[in-house]
């Protein structure tokens, strides 16, 4: 990182994220392997945690209605946690399984960083589509169309960081929604 300084390496790793996004093969080239790329993508993903922030206190589908502003941001950060922490335990086992564990740092590198235009995206849908925040039944399908883009990106770039088969990727990518929506089940969600 010292080469090329912070916001050169920010803004490698944020083409990798837009050729990502693309669906190219080629931007999982611009992350690096090694342990500190692996503690500046957590911040990434903090970063990207507090994005979502307004977007789980504001929309009334998302919190429990009686729960105030604080209550409902502390029990969406436990939940975005506690998800991290059972996707990245089940991924460790699972990497060990297939016999690709030397893979698992680049792959939680490549998905941190590919949390921040998938957050940034839902909070840029919000803002637009939800002004006056009365109307969230178009909120709701706008993050429907990000959940589903965000599956595939994800099951694109496992297919391509753990160089596995398609159906397997997509049954990964499947397990991470599995967990987040269990675990917001268990916290008192929906």
């Amino acid at each position: 990182m010292k080469e090329q300084g912070i916001f050169g390496y920010i803004r490698t790793h944020l083409f990798g994220c837009f050729e990502l996004a693309l669906f190219m093969k080629s931007g999982i080239s611009y992350f690096k392997d090694d342990a500190r790329a692996l503690k500046i993508s957590f911040i990434v993903v903090l970063f990207s945690m507090m994005t979502a922030i307004p977007i789980v206190i504001d929309t009334p589908a998302l919190v429990n209605e009686s729960s105030s502003e604080t209550t409902s941001a502390a029990i969406y950060v436990f939940r975005y946690l506690t998800s991290l922490a059972l996707f990245l335990g089940s991924m460790h086992w699972i990497t060990q399984r297939l016999k690709c564990h030397e893979r698992y740092r680049h792959f939680i590198i490549v998905s941190n960083w590919f949390s921040l235009p998938l957050s940034l995206l839902a909070l840029s849908g919000y803002f637009l589509i939800s002004p006056n925040h009365s109307d969230t039944e178009y909120l709701e399908g706008f993050f429907l169309i990000i959940l589903l883009y965000g599956v595939s990106v994800g099951a694109h770039m496992t297919t391509h960081v753990l160089r596995t088969r398609p159906e397997l990727a997509v049954l990964i990518t499947m397990w991470g929604l599995v967990i987040d929506v269990v675990v917001h089940i268990a916290s008192g969600g929906y």
